[in-house]
């Protein structure tokens, strides 16, 4: 079971994004977003602080009729987020908890899939990944 607090941001102006050439927006946390994963026996909290930025789920133009950034998802991107930033757990494990996430979330089954399969595909992050390009802060705990 995963629950979050409130997600609360502001937007920032745009910025020319590296993925087609399109601009992207931004989103800053103005109140920490907590997350507390429980399994068995004592839970897990993950905080992402204020003043996280990230531009929710990236998701490609050619899909973005059907997925938004700011969808029923948006939590669950931002804690994907938090954790590819930190780069203290493996892809596996962040990928695999943005699912569990979506669930948690209530996104529909079919959606969180494809969500997911879209972040395990996605050749962008696969290769920010491996130069241990993770940016500041973030992490598994």
């Amino acid at each position: 079971m995963i629950k979050f607090s409130r997600l609360v941001y502001e937007h920032l102006s745009g910025r020319r994004g590296a993925l087609w050439f399109r601009s992207r927006v931004l989103f800053r946390l103005t109140e920490p977003l907590v997350v507390t994963i429980v399994v068995v026996g004592e839970p897990l909290v993950i905080v992402v602080p204020v003043g996280f930025v990230c531009d929710g789920a990236s998701v490609p133009w050619y899909f973005q009729w059907r997925f938004r950034s700011d969808g029923p998802w948006a939590e669950a991107s931002w804690l994907h987020n938090f954790l590819y930033a930190g780069g203290k757990c493996t892809r596996l494990f962040a990928d695999m908890l943005f699912l569990v996430a979506m669930f948690s979330l209530g996104v529909r089954g079919v959606d969180a899939w494809l969500m997911c399969l879209g972040v395990r595909l996605s050749s962008r992050a696969r290769k920010s990944w491996s130069r241990g390009n993770h940016g500041k802060g973030g992490g598994c705990g």
